[in-house]
């Protein structure tokens, strides 16, 4: 059945892609129809997938060279595109039931289906075009009609808006007329093989062969234009010209869609070219979760053209129609567009303002000679004065609050300190936070991990490390991972001499010379999202501020290490000048809406010399401690009194306080413990929270007295052994 199903649908050495899916997806290329039978018949016997299927219209020869007459299992994008087909050999029309996705129809839906088809083809018939290839499709119902058309733009809109006619004229709640066959590669259920969707034991909803019902002795062809006369059913839309609506996304500061997904938690997959259908260039295009119904899953996608104009939409009949202005609806909180559309509004204003500041009123010394008296030309009306600030009812701004606050949370990074972590809860984005701490205690260390760990996960980091020699903090990180993969591998020899100081000066070649270049190569791959910045000349907080909002489209956090180190303007006092540049950093990240570090010094005098006092309160900020008000947390970090302990010399006992927590200001009242690992460059996942009594900490015992964030049901499980303090090869001699 299925050798002769291939017999009537392809030419003898045409190139085929097979296709198996829904289980480990299979593909391969043939150009011999009964290897290809016999590879499709083995999988369908195998019954780990859903459906096997094939390229309706004939593929480019090169493409035989990915696996010749034989079956593998798919990698990424080596599957046929669009723009590996050679013609338009068939107009497709598939028949399908509707129901949840996953599972086959039942018999009444599927003979609704195969009714449905029959109505088509007779009302298509009385248009004269000729008989077509009928098909049981499994669950529904196929006919494949002959053309040959080439494989551009033009027939790919055509054969679109003659699918989307018939869906109009014969879709209803029963059965569904698919729009997606538009495209060249669509692959398309083999005959022969079996559907097989959800549950085969499920009451009424059985498994079937698709199969061949009819065919023509002879296929005749479908003239170009009767598939216009049925696409001309469908009116064309009115749509704004790409170029203006670029132009427009570019004057607006539009990020890009790419950026824009993540900043709004839109998760993409599959990227891949997108050609303009005029030739004019080359767009992206991403697979997305569809946002209006949530049992279409990947059926979506996202793209942006080449002039960056962006564009949306989903596979499924029931989301025709909608397209990017309804994808950002769906994802962006209520009344979004509305405020575009002002900002749009005011932009446009302020454009013709100055256009009409730029070409005065013409006088009569400007008419051309002989011309006579220039005409009278009225002077603009003053423009309307608009209200110093915009005020909006808290009903309205309160609409959709929980989606948009879950936005935020979905967008948070984490500090990877596990203290930190368990006490702000992360990073938001409109954070800025102020992290304070002697010289020698820490401060670029730990920066410098929280940078690392974000660009491990993918997030992109921008790290201006004014303090720092040029690659310091590469260095550390490269420090840490050598001494990561020694004890993972088990080494002991020499671990006493490990420090970065003995790394710098090449004293560890022994022990860590092994690694160094799986580690640079680990790095190469790891680090691509993290982009540091070494001062080179003076940099002033108008240099940071600009700085930010250039790169904030393709960041999502900025560390600056440290605050200390940005000049201040001529004739400003240290205390003036650095609220100065805080209140500028604070006023960035509310437009950007990008988290912001700051790391400043604290007073090398003052509280470490007072004997009483166990950590240092926000008077110790170097400057004015006045920076804590206008940030959203503020943390001091300080190291214990005590030496270490003689069994572990390399744990050092860490302080950190929390005096200004804008969500939870009781936290100030609070002293954290948590160890430091020397050698590694990091912290330990687990703390101690208690309370600063006279010079010494106190840890809190009962847990009635902890804040929530410290109670043991609030605390992550504990890490796996390889991601402790003590490594492999640390325990205790």
């Amino acid at each position: 059945m299925i050798r002769e199903a291939l017999g009537l649908i392809f030419d003898p050495g045409q190139i085929v892609e097979v296709r198996a899916l829904n289980g480990p997806t299979l593909t391969g290329y043939f150009d011999n129809l009964d290897r290809l039978a016999i590879e499709a018949a083995k999988i369908d016997r195998a019954s780990r997938h859903e459906g096997v299927y094939v390229t309706a219209n004939p593929v480019h020869p090169d493409l035989l060279a990915r696996a010749v007459n034989m079956v593998q299992i798919a990698k990424r994008g080596e599957s046929t595109t669009d723009r590996d087909i050679l013609r338009r050999r068939w107009f497709l029309v598939d028949c399908d039931a509707k129901r949840p996705k996953g599972i086959s129809s039942t018999d009444e839906q599927h003979e609704a289906a195969l009714a449905r088809a029959c109505a088509i083809r007779d009302w298509l018939g009385a248009r004269s075009w000729p008989a077509p290839l009928e098909a049981d499709s499994g669950n529904g119902a196929h006919l494949m009609y002959r053309t040959e058309e080439p494989n551009d733009a033009p027939t790919l809109v055509l054969f679109q808006r003659s699918l989307q006619a018939l869906c109009n004229r014969f879709g209803d709640e029963v059965v569904d007329i698919d729009l997606k066959p538009h495209n060249a590669a669509r692959i398309w259920k083999l005959y022969g093989t079996v559907a097989r969707k959800g549950d085969p034991k499920a009451a009424g909803r059985p498994h079937r062969r698709a199969k061949v019902l009819q065919a023509p002795s002879i296929f005749k062809l479908v003239a170009r234009a009767q598939l216009e006369a049925l696409a001309g059913e469908v009116p064309t839309a009115e749509r704004k010209a790409p170029a203006a609506q670029a132009a427009t996304q570019a004057a607006s500061g539009w990020p890009g869609v790419e950026s824009w997904c993540r900043d709004h938690g839109v998760s993409i997959y599959a990227e891949k070219d997108w050609p303009e259908r005029d030739g004019s260039g080359t767009g992206r295009l991403w697979e997305t979760e569809c946002p209006w119904d949530p049992e279409h899953g990947r059926a979506a996608w996202v793209g942006e053209h080449a002039s960056r104009r962006p564009d949306a939409g989903c596979q499924h009949n029931s989301c025709s129609g909608k397209r990017w202005p309804e994808f950002r609806d769906a994802h962006e909180a209520p009344g979004a567009r509305q405020e575009r559309e002002r900002k749009e509004r005011e932009y446009q204003e302020r454009k013709r303002e100055r256009e009409e500041r730029r070409s005065p009123p013409r006088t009569d010394a400007d008419a051309p000679p002989g011309v006579g008296e220039a005409p009278e030309v009225k002077a603009p009306a003053p423009a309307k004065e608009r209200p110093p600030c915009r005020f909006e009812s808290s009903a309205t701004r309160i609409v959709g609050e929980a989606q948009e606050r879950a936005k935020l949370v979905e967008r948070a990074l984490q500090f990877n300190v596990p203290a930190l972590d368990a006490a702000l809860g992360g990073i938001l984005p409109h954070d800025l936070i102020v992290l304070g701490a002697a010289s020698g205690v820490g401060k670029t260390t730990m920066v410098s991990l929280i940078a690392e760990s974000n660009a491990r996960q993918g997030r992109r980091v921008h790290l201006f490390a004014l303090e720092a020699e040029k690659l310091e903090v590469e260095r550390r990180i490269k420090y840490r991972r050598l001494v990561d993969a020694y004890f993972c591998a088990g080494r002991s020899v020499g671990r006493e001499r490990l420090s970065y100081r003995n790394w710098y000066w090449g004293k560890l070649g022994r022990e860590l010379g092994d690694f160094e270049g799986r580690v640079e190569h680990e790095m190469e791959q790891d680090y691509r999202t993290l982009h540091t910045y070494y001062r080179d000349t003076q940099f002033t907080g108008e240099k940071l501020a600009r700085a930010c909002m250039e790169i904030h489209a393709e960041t999502d956090l900025v560390i600056v290490d440290h605050l200390h180190y940005i000049d201040l303007e001529d004739g400003e006092s240290e205390n003036a000048g650095v609220m100065a540049i805080v209140k500028r950093v604070r006023d960035v990240v509310l437009c950007i809406g990008k988290p912001v570090i700051l790391v400043a010094h604290l007073h090398k005098r003052g509280w470490q010399e007072k004997q009483a006092t166990l950590m240092p309160d926000i008077d110790a900020f170097h400057g004015t401690g006045a920076i804590t008000k206008i940030a959203t947390a503020a943390v001091l970090v300080a190291r214990s009194k005590d030496p270490p302990a003689p069994s572990t010399p390399w744990i050092w006992e860490t302080l950190i306080r929390l005096p200004k927590d804008r969500m939870e200001g009781s936290n100030a009242s609070y002293v954290i413990q948590t160890g430091f690992n020397a050698r590694r460059g990091c912290y330990g996942a687990e703390f101690l929270v208690g309370r600063e009594v006279g010079a010494k900490f106190e840890p809190i015992r009962e847990t009635g007295s902890l804040p929530y964030w410290a109670l043991p049901e609030m605390l992550p499980a504990p890490a796996p052994p390889t991601r402790d303090n003590r490594m492999p090869g640390e325990d205790d001699e």
